[in-house]
């Protein structure tokens, strides 16, 4: 089940298409954007994708890892595992990983022990074929750490584990990456269910995942049940070509 933390430790994020007149839920106002300054900004955010794919390969992190097992019935934690790690993540391959340090229940193990598998990442929602893989519209409005953000409604055109599905929130100001909260289209074999949380900083321009949360229940017959927390933060994070 490490498979489906793989998919989601990096996000790149810029945005698509839309024009509307919406009523807004998160601030409780009809909103409203004139379709040319959402034009203007799908432009921006598009270019801004691109120059990065075109730079770059993907994100050299350091990063620790927290995951929480607890059993689905009873709420009991069971298990948890700490690690600190180097992390390649690319953005059109399957991550490096290497841990540094590695914790079980507390117990210092070897860090070779510590061996998630390793999966293609998700399709970012901007950049090459974007537009063959979502449908992506501003949707609203809302505030997240006192920055006025558009919301971003993502609509896979796919039904795959590598399709999300959510909104993703762009500061308003610069368009950068604020949050994105989302699933995937499809979930990996034996979830039950899958909630991403993920904050983002911003790095020579670009936006990067350096914080979040993914929770999920995973099941199969026989072999698990159990809920899992998994939360990562970033210590240092660096494009890399």
């Amino acid at each position: 089940m490490n498979s489906m933390i793989l998919k989601l430790c990096n996000f790149f994020v810029i945005v698509f298409l839309s024009l509307t007149s919406i009523y807004s839920q998160e601030t409780n106002k009809e909103f409203k954007l004139n379709p040319s300054k959402q034009k203007e900004i799908f432009d921006i955010l598009q270019k801004n994708a691109l120059i990065k794919y075109n730079q770059y390969n993907g994100i050299l992190s350091k990063r620790k890892v927290t995951n929480r097992h607890y059993d689905p019935t009873t709420g009991e934690l069971t298990e948890v595992e700490e690690a600190l790690v180097e992390r390649i993540e690319y953005f059109y391959k399957k991550p490096k990983v290497k841990a540094i340090t590695y914790k079980k229940n507390g117990i210092d193990l070897d860090p070779n022990s510590f061996k998630p598998p390793l999966t293609d990442p998700p399709l970012p929602l901007f950049g090459p074929d974007n537009e063959k893989n979502y449908d992506l519209n501003i949707t609203g409005e809302t505030k997240i750490n006192g920055l006025l953000c558009y919301i971003i409604d993502i609509q896979p055109k796919f039904k795959t584990d590598r399709h999300l599905k959510g909104k993703l929130f762009i500061d308003q100001k610069n368009y950068k990456a604020v949050k994105l909260k989302a699933s995937f289209a499809k979930l990996p074999f034996g979830a039950k269910s899958l909630d991403i949380d993920v904050g983002f900083v911003t790095i020579d321009g670009f936006s990067i995942a350096n914080k979040g949360t993914i929770r999920y229940t995973a099941k199969v017959p026989l072999i698990i049940h159990e809920r899992v927390e998994n939360e990562f933060e970033s210590i240092e994070d660096s494009l890399v070509k």
